[in-house]
C-alpha cells in the first residue's frame, strides 16, 4: 500500500523514537527498553541506529520493528500514520459477500489493521478497524492470510512479545487504547474484539506479573476490567486498577488527546493506582445487562446501504450465528437461564426471589420478553436461527446444577445453585437449634443426640460418602410425634417430603421418576410413613447407599443421573426389619410429649421465624468442633465422624449414643429370629426323611423349599423365589448356619436319574467330609424321598 523508499527517506529515525517513547541515557544515546536494557547503547541519528551491545541497527523501519517486536507491515503503516502518508494504492472493492465487502460498498474505509502476532512476532490474526465520514466506526477481523473468519484462529493477545517480557503490564479496552501506552513505553494489550470477550487461557500469560486495569469511564468498560480482574486474580502477582478519563465513555487515548494527559502524568497516577477489589457478581452483569438491552434481541442483523437512483436506502438482513445468538443471551438475561438436570432450565427472579422453571418454547419466549422488557425482532429464512434452534443451544449452553436450594449445605457444593440470604451469627450455646430439639420427648438423652444428627443430616453431602436411614418409633404408640418430626425436618429445609406408602416401593420406576422431577431433586427428605409388621425392600435397601439415583424424568428424553442427596426417614409402628434395612438405619424413640393443642403449630411457627439461625448454629457447630479418636461404628464412618461426633459433648457420650443404635438395631432386625423359625422347620423336615440326619448333607430343591416353609412359617413370603433368596441371603450372612453359602445348583449332572437343579445344601451339626453321605431331596406321588448320589 505504501512507498517504502518515499516513507524511510521522509522519515527521521530521531523522531520516530520520540513518537515511540525511547528513553535517553545521560551519555546522550538511547536505552534499548525493548530488550529490558538499562544503559545508554544505542546510538540514533537521522536515518540510521545502532545498539553497540548487541551489534545490529538498521533504518527506520528496523527501529520501529525492534521497539514494537512487530513486523515490517506494521512498521510502514505506524510511520505513514505519523507523516500522515496516504496508500500510494486505493483500496480496491472487490464483489464479494464479506461483511468486509459490504462495509467498502457503503462507503467505509479501512484506516487501521491491527496484528496480532504469537510470542514470537509472527502474524496470527488482524483486528481491522473501518470508519465511514458518517456513520459509526466498526470492526473487523481476519486472519493472518487475510481469511475475514478467525474461527479456525486460536485468537492471542495484542503485544504479545512484549507483555511475555515484562514483569508488568496494562490491560486497556482496545488495540488504539494499547497503542498510546506502548507509544509511551508502557507494556500494554488488549483481547481481539473488546469488552466481554476476555478468555480465561489468557490469565495464564499474565502470571507473576503485577497487572493494571484500566477501564474506560462507563458501566460497560468497568464491568469489563472486572471480569479480567476475576479471571486473572490468584494468577497475576498483583491487580491495580486507574482510570485516567474524566470524560463520559472516555479511555486512556481520549485523555491522552482530549484531556492533556501524557506519559510523565500517567506513570505518576500508575503509583497510586489504587488495588483491584472483586465486585458483587451482580454489579458486573447489571451493567452489561443494561448496555445490552438497549437494543432489541434479534436473530438478524441489519446491513443499510445506498442504491443509485433510489431515495430509500436497502436493507438486507444477514443471519446471526445461534452461538453468538446465546451469548447474547446470557449478557443480556443476566447469565440466566440456567438448568437442573439435563432438560428443564430455570430462572431465579430476583423480583419475586422465586424460581421460574422452563420446559418448553412458548415458556422460554414468554419469560425472555418479561425479564428483557424490549422488542424481540424474529424473521425466517434458510440461514436463520428458528426459535426452537435458539431454545435448544441455550439449554445445551446453559449452567447445570443437581439441585437448587433455598437453604445452605455443608460443605457448600458447586453443582447446588443456592438463593438463600446471608446466615447470621450462630446464637450463645447454639439456643436456637436446642430450642428446636426441646419441642420433642426423646426417650433418653442419648435419642436427643441422634435427633440433633438427624436435622443435620440433610445438610451434609459429599460425592460417593454413604449416609444412614432413619427409623423413628416409640414404645408408646401412635401421638409421639413420629411423623411430625419427619416433616419438621423437611420444613426446616424449605421443602415438602417425598412422601411413599409401603406398596409404592414395588412400583420402583414410577418412584424414580418421582426423585427425577425438579420438584423430587429439590426435596431433602424421603419419608416412608407407618411402616408395620415385619418389613424389607431390596429396592429401598438399594437405593440408601446408591451413591447416584438413574432414570427418567417425567419431562425426560432420555435416562438421567442425580446425586442421592436424599434423606432417608422411615416412621414405624413397633416394626422390625430385616438385616439390609437394619445395618443402613439410625434409630430414634420418642415417647409421648406433654398435651398441647397449639404444639405443632408452635413448632412450626418456630422453624419459619429461627430457620436461618438454626442454620447459623447447625454450620458453627459442624465448623468449629472436632471429631472423637473412637472407631466408627456403622457402616457409615464418615457421617459418623462429621455429623455424629459434633453432637456429642464428649467421647464417653459418643459411646453412650453408640450403643443406642445398636441395642435399637437389634431390637427391631428381625432377621435372627426368621432365621431360627427356618433352621426349626428345616431340621424337622430333614429329621423325619432321615433318623441321622446330623451327620450328612441333604440337597433340598427350591420347590421343596417352600413347600416346608410355606406351611411351617405361613404367610411370610409371597413365593418360592423370594423364600429361597431370603434362605440364601440368611446363609451368606451366617445366620443361618444348617445351610451352605453354595451350591445354589445341584447336582452338577444328570445322577441316580436326578437332573441338575436349583435349592440349597442343608448339613448336619456331625457331618464328616470322610464318612458323611450326601442326598438329594425328591418328590413324586406327593411324597418327599431321597437319592443317594
Amino acid at each position: 500500500m505504501y512507498n517504502t523508499d518515499a516513507l524511510k527517506e521522509r522519515a527521521s529515525c530521531i523522531e520516530i523514537a520520540t513518537l515511540l517513547g525511547v528513553p535517553k541515557a545521560a551519555n546522550g544515546r538511547h536505552i534499548a527498553v525493548w530488550r529490558g536494557g538499562k544503559n545508554g547503547n544505542v546510538q540514533i541519528d537521522e536515518k540510521h541506529w545502532w545498539d553497540f551491545k548487541l551489534e545490529k541497527g538498521g533504518d527506520v523501519f528496523d527501529l520501529v520493528c525492534a521497539f514494537r517486536n512487530t513486523h515490517f507491515v506494521e512498521a510502514a503503516q505506524i510511520i505513514a500514520d505519523h507523516y500522515g502518508v496516504k496508500p500510494d494504492r486505493p483500496l480496491r472493492v472487490v464483489a464479494g459477500n464479506s461483511r468486509y465487502d459490504l462495509l467498502l460498498s457503503e462507503g467505509y474505509k479501512e484506516v487501521r489493521r491491527y496484528c496480532y502476532t504469537d510470542a514470537d512476532g509472527n502474524p496470527v490474526h488482524y483486528a481491522v478497524r473501518m470508519e465511514h465520514p458518517e456513520k459509526k466506526k466498526e470492526f473487523l477481523q481476519c486472519d493472518a492470510r487475510g481469511n475475514w473468519t478467525v474461527k479456525h484462529v486460536q485468537l492471542c493477545l495484542y503485544n504479545l512479545p512484549t507483555i511475555r517480557a515484562s514483569k508488568w503490564v496494562c490491560v486497556v479496552e482496545g488495540e488504539k487504547d494499547a497503542d498510546t501506552l506502548i507509544a509511551w513505553g508502557v507494556p500494554a494489550t488488549t483481547n481481539a474484539g473488546g469488552s466481554k470477550k476476555w478468555e480465561d487461557r489468557y490469565s495464564e500469560l499474565l502470571a507473576g506479573k503485577d497487572v493494571v486495569l484500566l477501564p474506560d469511564n462507563d458501566d460497560v468498560g468497568r464491568a469489563h476490567m472486572d471480569i479480567v480482574g476475576r479471571s486473572i486474580a490468584g494468577k497475576a502477582r498483583s491487580i491495580r486498577v486507574l482510570c485516567v478519563s474524566r470524560l463520559e465513555k472516555g479511555d486512556v487515548t481520549d485523555w491522552a488527546e482530549k484531556e492533556g494527559g501524557g506519559k510523565a502524568r500517567f506513570m505518576e497516577l500508575l503509583k497510586t493506582a489504587p488495588k483491584w477489589i472483586a465486585p458483587d457478581d451482580d454489579q458486573v452483569d447489571l451493567a452489561m445487562a443494561k448496555e445490552a438491552n438497549r437494543k432489541p434481541f434479534a436473530n438478524f442483523v441489519s446491513h443499510e446501504h445506498s442504491v443509485p437512483n433510489q431515495k430509500k436506502p436497502i436493507i438486507d438482513k444477514a443471519a446471526r450465528p445461534l452461538n453468538e445468538m446465546v451469548e447474547d443471551a446470557h449478557v443480556r438475561l443476566l447469565r440466566f437461564p440456567r438448568k437442573i438436570g439435563e432438560n428443564m432450565m430455570f430462572d431465579h427472579d430476583r423480583d419475586t426471589k422465586g424460581i421460574v422453571y422452563i420446559d418448553s418454547t412458548q415458556k422460554l419466549w414468554a419469560w425472555m420478553h418479561n425479564k428483557m422488557k424490549i422488542p424481540v425482532k424474529w424473521t425466517r429464512g434458510d440461514a436463520m436461527v428458528t426459535k426452537g434452534e435458539f431454545y435448544e443451544g441455550l439449554l445445551m449452553s446453559a449452567k447445570k446444577y443437581e439441585s437448587i436450594s433455598a437453604v445452605p449445605d455443608w460443605p457448600r457444593r458447586s453443582n447446588v445453585y443456592y438463593y438463600h440470604g446471608e446466615l447470621p451469627e450462630p446464637s450463645v450455646g447454639h439456643t436456637a437449634f436446642e430450642g428446636l430439639i426441646d419441642f420433642y420427648k426423646p426417650e433418653n438423652p442419648y435419642y436427643r443426640i441422634l435427633l440433633k444428627a438427624l436435622f443435620c443430616a440433610p445438610m451434609f453431602y459429599k460425592d460417593g460418602v454413604e449416609r444412614p436411614m432413619w427409623i423413628i418409633d416409640s414404645h408408646e404408640g401412635a401421638g409421639s410425634g413420629k411423623s411430625t418430626l419427619a416433616e419438621s425436618v423437611s420444613k426446616l429445609y424449605s421443602t415438602s417430603p417425598v412422601r411413599v406408602a409401603v406398596p409404592e416401593l414395588e412400583q420402583s420406576d414410577r418412584l424414580i421418576k418421582r426423585l427425577m422431577s425438579p420438584e423430587g431433586r429439590n426435596a431433602k427428605v424421603f419419608l416412608l410413613d407407618n411402616v408395620t409388621g415385619n418389613f424389607k425392600s431390596p429396592f429401598l435397601s438399594g437405593l440408601i447407599t446408591a451413591p447416584t439415583i438413574t432414570g427418567m424424568a417425567p419431562y425426560g428424553r432420555g435416562e438421567e443421573v442425580r446425586m442421592n442427596n436424599m434423606t432417608f426417614i422411615v416412621t414405624a409402628n413397633s416394626a422390625s426389619v430385616d438385616n439390609d434395612i437394619g445395618i443402613r438405619s439410625f434409630y430414634i424413640y420418642l415417647s409421648k410429649p406433654e398435651y398441647n393443642a397449639d404444639w405443632k403449630t408452635n413448632m412450626q411457627a418456630y422453624i419459619e421465624q429461627n430457620r436461618m439461625q438454626i442454620f447459623a448454629d447447625i454450620i458453627d457447630l459442624l465448623s468449629n468442633s472436632k471429631p472423637y479418636t473412637s472407631a466408627a461404628s456403622t457402616r457409615f464412618p464418615e457421617f459418623e465422624k462429621e455429623i455424629l461426633h459434633k453432637c456429642c459433648k464428649n467421647e464417653s457420650e459418643l459411646k453412650s449414643v453408640q450403643a443406642v443404635i445398636s441395642e435399637a438395631r437389634e431390637e427391631s432386625n428381625n432377621e435372627e429370629e426368621m432365621a431360627m423359625q427356618i433352621e426349626e422347620v428345616l431340621n424337622e423336615n430333614i429329621s423325619e426323611l432321615h433318623p441321622t440326619a446330623k451327620y450328612h448333607q441333604f440337597f433340598i430343591p427350591t420347590k421343596t423349599v417352600w413347600n416346608w416353609l410355606k406351611y411351617g412359617m405361613d404367610g411370610t413370603w409371597k413365593d418360592d423365589s423370594e423364600a429361597i433368596q431370603k434362605v440364601r441371603d440368611l446363609a451368606k450372612n451366617r445366620l443361618l448356619e444348617c445351610v451352605l453359602p453354595k451350591p445354589d445348583r445341584y447336582p452338577h449332572h444328570e445322577t441316580n436319574g436326578v437332573k441338575p437343579q436349583k435349592g440349597v445344601m442343608w448339613q448336619g451339626g456331625g457331618y464328616d467330609a470322610e464318612t458323611s453321605k450326601r442326598f438329594i431331596v425328591t418328590y413324586k406321588d406327593r411324597q418327599n424321598s431321597l437319592v443317594e448320589v
